[in-house]
């Protein structure tokens, strides 16, 4: 996607409803690149406009049905592309769960890393925090075995992990990423989970993106 895009709707899901006028002055783009974004997002399906009171103004809206940048369908393409090289494949009803999924829990990381400049391309960003929310995942349920065996509840555990971050986490950036990152690693289906953890690009992984929660293992001995 091209950055002007980018702006365009960056700009838009910072000031939902945002005119044409607006759009220019808060991109700095021109108006020739501008009414180009605008005509390209809507035909793909990832913003929506509508009238006022002044008839002769439209205003701009993100599609809350999509995921900012790539349509939910799109988003299952490349998330199936990636199964099929492990000759893996979703079920009709995995498909449907995932799909709000990915608009419920994926979607405010998405809109995070755009408000902040943080996405490059738009399929490694995308399988990126996908590949983030599972290592995340994988994370979680280990520490919470290991957390039940020393009896501690789930709760407790994951109230401790939120004070954890409010403690050492002086960033407030850093502090909004990890507690969507927690939220969505509590949610993503698990038999998603299981398939996507044998893909390559899960392999290719950073361990230091998804390593917040790993540092309140040391709750589990108390």
């Amino acid at each position: 996607m091209k950055l002007s895009k980018l702006d365009i709707l960056k700009a838009i899901v910072e000031n939902p409803g945002a005119t044409y006028n607006d759009l220019i002055m808060k991109t700095g783009l021109s108006h020739q690149s501008v009414a180009k974004a605008v005509r390209e997002l809507e035909a793909a399906g990832l913003i929506k406009s509508k009238t006022g009171e002044d008839k002769r103004r439209r205003h701009y809206f993100r599609d809350p049905n999509q995921l900012i940048i790539l349509r939910v369908d799109e988003a299952l393409g490349i998330i199936c592309e990636e199964l099929n090289k492990i000759q893996e494949a979703l079920s009709p009803e995995e498909e449907v769960e995932l799909k709000e999924f990915l608009k419920t829990y994926i979607t405010p990381i998405i809109e995070l890393d755009l408000k902040n400049d943080y996405l490059g391309d738009i399929r490694e960003g995308f399988l990126n925090i996908v590949s983030g929310v599972v290592a995340e995942r994988i994370l979680l349920d280990w520490l919470l075995e290991s957390a039940k065996k020393a009896g501690i509840s789930k709760n407790i555990f994951i109230k401790k992990f939120l004070e954890e971050t409010e403690k050492r986490v002086t960033d407030e950036i850093a502090k909004q990423y990890a507690k969507l990152y927690l939220r969505a690693a509590k949610e993503v289906p698990s038999s998603f989970v299981e398939k996507w953890k044998k893909t390559p690009r899960f392999a290719k992984q950073p361990a230091a993106s998804f390593g917040m929660i790993a540092n309140i293992h040391k709750f589990i001995k108390m």
